[in-house]
């Protein structure tokens, strides 16, 4: 997906690229996943896919222990995070969650 930045050299906008998937608005019939912070699988976790984060909000699909649960990070304007993840599922619910969430299904 691409967004525009303003140029300081040209006085235009410029595409930007984001090379990681943005995750769409919420739909008006979004279902809304429990968000716990850091306790079920804590820091561990191998990253599958991700979004992107230019918007100081993105998400992460993870697999710990053989289940994959899906982690929010939160950025606020001073740079500190904000952790939550989500129940974990065997590998086919938890994709099907991804998608949602991509998708603007799922919160």
């Amino acid at each position: 997906m691409t967004s525009s930045v303003q140029s300081p050299i040209l006085g235009s906008e410029i595409p930007s690229l984001c090379f990681s998937p943005h995750v769409e608005a919420p739909a008006p019939h979004c279902r809304r996943l429990k968000w716990t912070v850091l306790e079920r699988c804590a820091l561990g976790g191998r990253v599958l896919v991700w979004t992107c984060d230019c918007e100081g909000t993105f998400y992460e699909l993870r697999q710990a222990g053989g289940l994959q649960f899906i982690r929010w990070t939160r950025v606020d304007e001073r740079g500190a995070q904000m952790i939550e993840d989500s129940h974990t599922w065997r590998a086919a619910i938890a994709a099907a969650h991804w998608q949602a969430l991509l998708r603007g299904e799922l919160r």
